[in-house]
């Protein structure tokens, strides 16, 4: 049984697909297993004063980026760290492999999800509005702030989702 866990270049996801990353195939990649992923994984490396998950982070981006055209794109735009983990840009900098990795798996999920990549830049904008906000707001605490618990930040996002995308992705990928 434990040889189905992992292999040498792959993991088991939440919804019980095999993600590769020797191959990043498109059909192992669910938007479940995007959801609930990164509502798990905190932002900040964790170094906050309450749990903030990267799918809250992509819904703020969501809400909150001016130009409303670029709104699916800024809610998908950490999509990778489904699999790679969120890795703080000082230290993904020196991570070349790693870059390479996100580069690939970036373009992947944004053909598979229906989106552009590389993004617009209207995304780096809201991204670094996102950054100033949560610094305020959630490094420091500040009460009165709603961070969500990790169940309502993957509903949450995939409220958002849908609204792009009309029928359940993986339930799509079965009948291929």
């Amino acid at each position: 049984m434990e040889s189905n866990l992992y292999g040498k270049t792959s993991i088991l996801t939440y919804s019980g697909l095999t993600f590769d990353y020797a191959e990043m195939n498109p059909k192992s990649i669910a938007i479940e297993d995007i959801a609930h992923a990164l509502s798990y994984i905190p932002r900040w490396a964790g170094h906050t004063q309450v749990f903030y998950s990267v799918a809250q982070h992509l819904c703020w981006c969501h809400d909150n980026i001016e130009n409303k055209e670029f709104a699916f794109e800024a809610l998908m735009h950490d999509s990778p760290e489904t699999y790679l983990g969120d890795c703080p840009k000082p230290l993904k900098n020196l991570l070349i492999d790693y870059m390479i990795l996100e580069e690939k798996l970036s373009h992947i999920i944004a053909k598979k999800f229906g989106y552009s990549y590389p993004h617009n830049p209207e995304i780096k904008v809201v991204d670094k509005k996102a950054l100033l906000w949560e610094y305020n707001n959630i490094k420091i605490a500040s009460p009165g702030v709603d961070v969500w618990h990790y169940e309502r930040a993957e509903q949450e996002f995939l409220n958002r989702f849908y609204k792009y995308v009309a029928i359940p992705v993986t339930q799509n990928m079965k009948h291929e």
